[in-house]
């Protein structure tokens, strides 16, 4: 048997648990005095650039476990049959107010995002497309959109819930 015919179908799951494993936080990895010298060193992503996508075209199937805030939840990737893995997702391209914010106004903004990504997240399938992780190395970033086609990030911009960010710059008040 053609052993390349096996592998073929596994090359995007393969790709998609290279760019997740890119989320482990140092507090997730082993701390043993032996397993020190066992931990990845990750190249430092410059604050000044947004990683780019490195699944581009590839559609991982999540399931919400709970909002964090407006721009980020938490996941379970569903990457290949019985291979998952539990992780934050940042939003892709968005901003949404700090629940932590500088103001009442931005921590009642944070809260009404917060609660609309619930709403929209409660039901049906969701899938992450351009992914990659984020600046710091601690979550992935990417689209969470439905099975029908609704970007979250894309609802939260139109409903003035979220504004645009790329991570390029210094993000704006809310104040």
């Amino acid at each position: 048997m053609n052993i390349s015919l096996l592998l073929s179908p596994m090359i995007p799951a393969l790709a998609a648990v290279s760019a997740l494993a890119l989320t482990l936080t140092p507090a997730s990895l082993p701390t043993s005095a032996s397993s020190r010298a066992l931990q990845p060193v990750q190249a430092p992503v410059s604050a000044a650039t947004s990683p780019a996508p490195i699944t581009q075209g590839l559609q991982i199937p999540v399931d919400i476990l709970r909002v964090i805030d407006g721009d980020t939840l938490e996941v379970r990737a569903r990457l290949w049959p019985d291979l998952a893995m539990t992780t934050r997702l940042r939003l892709r391209g968005i901003d949404a107010p700090e629940q932590r914010g500088h103001c009442d106004h931005e921590r009642a903004l944070a809260e009404t995002a917060t609660r609309r990504v619930e709403s929209l997240v409660a039901s049906g399938a969701w899938l992450v497309t351009d992914v990659s992780r984020d600046k710091f190395g601690g979550r992935m970033v990417g689209r969470l959109v439905s099975a029908s086609g609704l970007d979250i990030g894309d609802r939260l911009l139109a409903e003035g819930l979220a504004r645009r960010y790329e991570g390029r710059s210094k993000r704006q008040g809310w104040c």
